[in-house]
C-alpha cells in the first residue's frame, strides 16, 4: 500500500507539469486562433464599410452630376446660336435662356461670367473663392464650395471653339442639404458631407441632444481629420474606433468630380450581424 501511494504521488508530481504545459499550449493556441479570426473578421468588415461608402459616394456624385448636366444642356443650346452674332446679341440670348430655365427656383442664384470673370448677369464671383470657375474657364464643368457662400455649379459656354462665358448656379449652404439629401445606406448610423479641407457642407442629422453631443464631439472631428489626411492616395478610408457608444467604423469617401467627401459612422455590432462573437466563442472554448 505504501509503495502504491508513493507511486501515485510520484505520478501526480509528474502529471502536474504536463497538465500545466498542455493547458498553456491550448490557451496559447486559442489566443492565436482568436487573433487570426478577429483580424480576418475586421478585414472583411472594413472592406464592407469601404464598399458601402463608395456606393454611397457614387450615388451622391450622380445627383450632383445631374445639376451639371442641366447647365450643359443650356450651354449646348446657347452654343448653337449663330457665331456671327455680336457679343451683345449672344449675351442677350444667354440672359433669356437663364431667366427661362431658372425662374422657378427662388433659392438658387444664377449668373453668367465673361472670360475675365466680370458679371454679365447676376453677381460677379472670384475664382479664388470658387475653384470650379477656373475649371470652367478651361472648358470643364466644376463643383466648388466656400463656407461664406455655398455650393457653386459652373459650366463653360464656347463661342468659335473658345470658352467665352461661364454659366453658374449658386446654392446657399442653408438649403443645399434639402436640395441634395444624403441617402444613408443600411447599417450606417449617420453620414455628412464635408470638403477635403474639413469644412462641413451638410451636417449630421441628429434627433436628440445626446446624438448631437456625440457627432459634434472633438474626438469624432479628430477621427475624420485623420481619415482625410490618409486619403491623399486613396478614394476611401475606414478605421475601427472604440467609442463611448461601443466599437464603430468611421469612414470617408470622395465624391468624384467635386471637392466633397462623404463621411459616416457604422456600428460594428449591426454590421457584423452576430459574427463579432465568433472569435470570442472560440477563445472561450479553448479556455
Amino acid at each position: 500500500m505504501t509503495n502504491d501511494a508513493s507511486r501515485l504521488n510520484i505520478l501526480h508530481k509528474r502529471l502536474i507539469p504536463v497538465i500545466i504545459v498542455f493547458g498553456m499550449v491550448m490557451i496559447g493556441f486559442g489566443l492565436l486562433l482568436y487573433t487570426q479570426l478577429d483580424s480576418m473578421l475586421k478585414g472583411f468588415e472594413k472592406e464592407l464599410v469601404e464598399k458601402k461608402s463608395t456606393d454611397a459616394s457614387k450615388l451622391y456624385a450622380a445627383g450632383l452630376g445631374g445639376e451639371i448636366e442641366k447647365l450643359d444642356n443650356i450651354a449646348r443650346i446657347m452654343e448653337q446660336e449663330d457665331p456671327r452674332n455680336s457679343s451683345e446679341d449672344l449675351e442677350r440670348i444667354a440672359v433669356t435662356f437663364i431667366e427661362s430655365n431658372f425662374s422657378n427656383e427662388p433659392n438658387v442664384f444664377v449668373g453668367l461670367l465673361a472670360a475675365d470673370c466680370s458679371a454679365l448677369y447676376g453677381e460677379a464671383l472670384s475664382p479664388s473663392d470658387y475653384k470650379g470657375i477656373l475649371l470652367s474657364l478651361r472648358g470643364i464643368g466644376g463643383i466648388s464650395y466656400t463656407p461664406s457662400g455655398g455650393v457653386l455649379f459652373s459650366y463653360p459656354i464656347r463661342n468659335k471653339g473658345n470658352v467665352r462665358y461661364v454659366l453658374y448656379e449658386l446654392r446657399p449652404s442653408s438649403n443645399f442639404g434639402a436640395a441634395f439629401p444624403i441617402e444613408i445606406p443600411e447599417d450606417c448610423d449617420n453620414m455628412m458631407l464635408m470638403t477635403r479641407s474639413g469644412d462641413i457642407v451638410v451636417p449630421f442629422v441628429t434627433d436628440s441632444e445626446i446624438d448631437a453631443d456625440f457627432y459634434n464631439s472633438r474626438s469624432v472631428r479628430e477621427t475624420f481629420q485623420k481619415l482625410l489626411q490618409g486619403m491623399e492616395l486613396k478614394t476611401t478610408s475606414a478605421e475601427l474606433i472604440d467609442t463611448t457608444r461601443g466599437e464603430k467604423y468611421f469612414f470617408t469617401a470622395e465624391v468624384k468630380n467635386s471637392d466633397f467627401i462623404l463621411a459616416g459612422v457604422v456600428d460594428r455590432v449591426s454590421l457584423s450581424d452576430g459574427m463579432i462573437a465568433v472569435p470570442k466563442l472560440v477563445l472561450t472554448v479553448f479556455f
